[in-house]
């Protein structure tokens, strides 16, 4: 997206899926709301166990979604593209980030934040009840995936074994191949 100024949200809004059907003086009414956030490849959008005092539309780029793990690197859980949400549970729960979110290239993030979205929902505005409708869907879908997903756990026990310990052999031949090992177990004194 090409545009005189990167910091007009409009631009980048009239061309996401969860904006359409907006007149243009919705969307300008709705462009007071977002700002536009430009994330450059391998920066931190925001870290988990952060306060989430915000939401993101991913508009441009991609972003990969990761959890802390004590002792350990972080390890990726997924990764959203254009026209997906992030920190949309907060949105919802008022809670903090649950997992931290780093740009996998130059990302452009339209941001709103929590109390500007809950403004424009006591005020009745159309676009927060159509966002909420997104969300719902999203959370959903990423629900049904993980439904999915154990379930193929639990229904081949066997498989699932098999592919950890395929996941072990590839860790371990990473690490004699380094010929360096850290332990998360491990305590200096």
């Amino acid at each position: 997206m090409q545009t005189n100024n990167p910091n007009d949200p409009i631009p980048w809004m009239s061309e996401l899926a969860v904006f359409q059907g907006f007149s243009e003086a919705e969307m300008g009414t709705l462009a007071t709301a977002f700002s536009v956030r430009l994330v450059r490849k391998d920066d931190v959008i925001c870290k988990e166990g952060a306060p989430a005092p915000s939401f993101f539309i991913i508009a441009s780029g991609k972003v990969g979604v990761f959890k802390e793990i004590p002792g350990a690197k972080r390890q990726r859980v997924g990764t959203t593209r254009r026209n997906q949400m992030l920190g949309q549970i907060s949105l919802i729960d008022g809670g903090r980030r649950h997992a931290t979110m780093v740009a996998d290239a130059n990302v452009v993030l339209l941001e709103c934040q929590r109390d500007i979205f809950e403004r424009l929902f006591q005020a009745n505005n159309p676009f927060a009840y159509k966002l909420l409708d997104f969300v719902v869907c999203d959370l959903s879908q990423r629900l049904r995936e993980a439904n999915s997903a154990l379930e193929d756990l639990l229904a081949n026990p066997g498989q699932s074994l098999t592919n950890l310990y395929d996941r072990f052999l590839e860790v371990g031949k990473k690490i004699h191949e380094s010929g360096s090992f850290e332990s998360p177990h491990r305590r200096d004194s």
